[in-house]
């Protein structure tokens, strides 16, 4: 996803110009608009359908606030126009926020954490960004006058889920969530009877494909050459394992699986 690792306000101008001068087109996860959504009930249900479709296909961001390059019948092409206006002339951001944040809790079941943020640029105009996570409580819905959506995302486009699809999203969900409950399981199984403390660490990310975790990443390798129990650094560069990286100290062993599965365990411990 747009700016993994990072929090949505610490995304500035500089951020927000790289994105669009690349030319990074709308996909499964981002989306832009130009314009706020109409306060009409069309528009505020526009953006429940938008928000709720990220949540039940992989997470995404949506971006208001910037232009797209339009084709020769005048739609939209999903490409950022880099001479296009950017931004929105909003005195108050924090109230529209609020207020958005205000429909998502009221009309998405289940419950769904937002993160949004106002991300300002020179002349004072701004551009708003919403984060909605993958999430593990699918499927959400959107109940508003009496009627409840069931929307997705199919590669830009938004759409709405049969019954076939929503049971089979339920069967899913609940099938990673299973998977994950036996990665922990397995690892909590395999410690060994003795008198010496272990640490594990479950960090299963239950939508990734095959729970895989990409070990010889750089920031997956730095990150682990980085861990530490206390707050004093203590770097140690990892070395590749067949189970996945695995770093070693005088008294203390590191693992990160490739399932993702982190555990830390104590070779010697005085108590």
């Amino acid at each position: 996803m747009l700016w993994d690792g990072r929090q949505l306000r610490d995304i500035g101008e500089v951020d927000l110009r790289q994105v669009i001068e690349s030319g990074l087109e709308e996909h499964l996860q981002l989306e832009y608009k130009s314009e706020l959504y109409a306060a009409a009930d069309r528009g505020r249900l526009e953006f429940l359908q938008d928000i709720c479709m990220f949540a039940n296909t992989a997470g995404g961001i949506l971006l208001i606030g910037v232009s797209e390059l339009r084709d020769g019948g005048g739609q939209p092409t999903g490409v950022p126009d880099p001479a296009g206006v950017i931004g929105l002339d909003l005195p108050n951001p924090a109230t529209v926020l609020a207020a958005y944040d205000a429909r998502v809790m009221e009309a998405i079941e289940e419950r769904l954490p937002l993160e949004s943020t106002s991300i300002d640029l020179a002349g004072g105009r701004r551009v708003l960004a919403f984060r909605v996570p993958n999430s593990a409580s699918k499927p959400h819905s959107v109940r508003r006058e009496g009627h409840i959506y069931f929307p997705a995302r199919r590669e830009r486009q938004r759409y709405a889920m049969n019954v076939r699809e929503i049971k089979e999203l339920v069967v899913r969900t609940a099938n990673r969530l299973q998977c994950a409950y036996e990665i922990i399981d397995t690892a909590f199984s395999r410690i060994p009877e003795n008198n010496l403390p272990d640490l594990l660490i479950g960090l299963v990310p239950i939508f990734s494909e095959d729970f895989l975790v990409n070990v010889r990443d750089t920031r997956v390798r730095q990150a682990l050459a980085n861990f530490s129990r206390t707050d004093r650094v203590e770097f140690r560069e990892p070395t590749y394992t067949f189970d996945g990286l695995e770093r070693l100290e005088d008294r203390f062993e590191v693992k990160l699986h490739r399932n993702g599965f982190l555990c830390a365990r104590a070779s010697t411990f005085n108590i």
